[in-house]
Parts: structure tokens; C-alpha cells; sequence
């Protein structure tokens, strides 16, 4: 757990660091059912571990989140598609 969290960590920080041309736009994040790294509540909210990293990230870059849900299979096409910016966390599996 605590290797996907710094894994997850500096993916967000590359991201960050190279997409400063995308500070006052809108950042659509791919996002699937992970918990407790991100997951939807009862009322419909995005939460977990990852959002609330990437939230800190936005407020400093000036990025305004547009989640985009569906499964880790949509997700993944999305981002080689480019119609996400970010996918919001990735599954690892370890043997």
C-alpha cells in the first residue's frame, strides 16, 4: 500500500511538473471505484487519498477538476485516447 501511495505521489508530481501550460484550464480526470484511494461517496462526491492529492495540486497550478467516471478499462482507453488529461489512480496487482 504504502508503494502505490509514493508511486501514485510522483506520477501526480511529474504530471505537475510538466503540465504547466495547463495552469486556468480545465483538468478531466479519469476516475473508477479504488478505495480508499479514490472512490464515489453517498452523496455522489469524489473522495479518497488520490483526490485529495490532486485537489492540493490544482489549487497550486490553478486547475480546475472535471472528474469523469467509468471502469478502469474506460478509464485506461481514455487516457490513450486523450480524452482524459489524468487517469486518478491505477491499479497495481504484485504477485
Amino acid at each position: 500500500m504504502r508503494i502505490r501511495f509514493f508511486f501514485l505521489l510522483f506520477i501526480f508530481c511529474v504530471f505537475s511538473a510538466t503540465a504547466a501550460s495547463a495552469a486556468d484550464q480545465r483538468i478531466i480526470v479519469g476516475i473508477h471505484e479504488n478505495t480508499p484511494l479514490i472512490f464515489t461517496d453517498s452523496d455522489s462526491q469524489v473522495k479518497g487519498i488520490a483526490v485529495d492529492l490532486l485537489i492540493h495540486i490544482a489549487r497550486k497550478e490553478s486547475w480546475e477538476i472535471q472528474y469523469l467516471p467509468g471502469s478502469y478499462a474506460q478509464c485506461t482507453q481514455r487516457l490513450e485516447t486523450g480524452a482524459i488529461d489524468l487517469l486518478g489512480c491505477l491499479i497495481f496487482r504484485y504477485p
